[in-house]
């Protein structure tokens, strides 16, 4: 019979709360099972599950030339004992845990994709090795935590994967323990997705649950209210542009400097009580540019806008998703600069380590909700470059 390995939110191998054989007060003794569930990272709740246990070596088929004699061993004749058939197996190791991953955006995530925080398998026996290594167990599924204001997983079965991995297979059928499940915890706005509709996308199977643990997805899944924080990472937020190549034959781009009230780069945003404003021109409220106001360094301002530059070869046919590395990169190599604060800063005439002129260029805007003014500036209407195609 399998042991179980590995994490059930916990470190720990009991049953699973409202489990025949275990009760969720003695589960989660001194644990505010709660708080474990909600895998908040403030409170170092967002763990990834526990490796799986490796299985101990051992000498099977090992003898000696020794004859037992009431409470020792002795060679017959008075020799030396000594061992003459000498058989080393190593045991199996266990399984890696699943991560532990937090997906957060302001508006939506959509999962079209799989999000595995599954858990590794133990490994096994190579019979082709003629060995008799004992499986090793496999590793405890992560946790997940998803917030959004609204979260759409696709209606597929096994979507969020947080399975334990399997044991590891052994001789005459023996076998690892099985990794236990992680947790997945969705925050969304009100009104709360459906529970059971959720569950279904999500792997283990309640079948599965059930069988190995006794237990039901409401003991690995969990939903609630998200209440976004202005603190540390939570306050940060963002989008990046695709890229943007302009069609024909162009050599490279000449990006302008700022040339008196002729800026090189500018942006309209909206400010509270104001309307929209010019971000780096004059405007109807400070004497000076709201970029020289609100500040444009990370951490210290917020709203930040970098532009990145880079060189396609041929057709860029997917601007929104290119590989920017490999041998399958329509990209040339080297070519994709650092993140800078204005665009001029990539021109060739101008001291830089990259070895060629861009030719595609984008930007990205972060917001950070714990710097003052945050709440003054409502959005971004449109971001304008100067640039001279060559």
């Amino acid at each position: 019979m399998s042991e179980l390995s590995g994490t059930f939110g916990e470190d720990h191998t009991d049953p699973p709360p409202d489990s025949p054989g275990g009760d969720r007060d003695e589960l989660f003794a001194g644990v505010d099972p709660d708080l474990v569930m909600s895998l908040d990272p403030e409170g170092g709740f967002l763990r990834g599950g526990a490796g799986g246990g490796g299985a101990g070596g051992h000498l099977q088929l090992t003898s000696s030339n020794g004859t037992y004699l009431i409470d020792c061993f002795v060679e017959p004749g008075g020799g030396t004992l000594s061992i003459f058939d000498y058989y080393s197996h190593s045991g199996g190791g266990g399984g890696g845990g699943g991560g532990g991953l937090q997906a957060q955006a302001g508006r939506r995530i959509v999962v079209n994709g799989v999000l595995d925080a599954s858990g590794g398998a133990g490994a096994s026996n190579d019979s082709d090795l003629d060995s008799f290594a004992s499986p090793g167990g496999g590793g405890g599924g992560g946790g997940l935590l998803l917030q959004s204001r609204l979260i759409q997983v696709q209606t597929v079965p096994g979507r969020i994967d947080v399975r334990g991995g399997d044991g590891g297979l052994g001789e005459d059928s023996s076998t690892g323990g099985l990794g236990s499940p992680g947790i997945l915890r969705m925050e969304t706005f009100l009104p709360l997705p459906d529970f059971d509709a959720e569950a279904t996308k999500l792997l283990p199977t309640p079948a599965t649950l059930l069988d190995n643990w006794g237990a039901t997805p409401a003991d690995i899944f969990t939903l609630a209210q998200w209440n976004p924080l202005a603190v540390g990472p939570n306050a940060l937020s963002g989008a990046q542009a695709c890229w943007i190549h302009p069609p024909g034959s162009f050599f490279q781009l000449d990006f302008a400097a700022d040339d008196g009230d002729t800026l090189g780069w500018d942006m309209d945003v909206v400010i509270e009580g104001f309307g929209v404003q010019s971000w780096r021109g004059a405007n109807d409220i400070y004497a000076e540019s709201l970029e020289t106001h609100f500040g444009n360094d990370l951490g210290a301002a917020p709203l930040v806008v970098r532009f990145q530059g880079g060189r396609v070869q041929g057709a860029l046919d997917n601007p929104c998703n290119t590989n920017l590395y490999g041998l399958d990169s329509p990209v040339f190599p080297n070519s994709v600069t650092s993140w800078v604060k204005h665009p001029v800063e990539m021109n060739d005439d101008l001291v830089n380590p990259w070895t060629v002129q861009a030719n595609m260029v984008r930007f990205v805007v972060i917001w950070d909700a714990s710097q003052p003014g945050y709440d003054q500036i409502l959005g971004i209407e449109g971001i304008t470059l100067r640039v001279q195609p060559d």
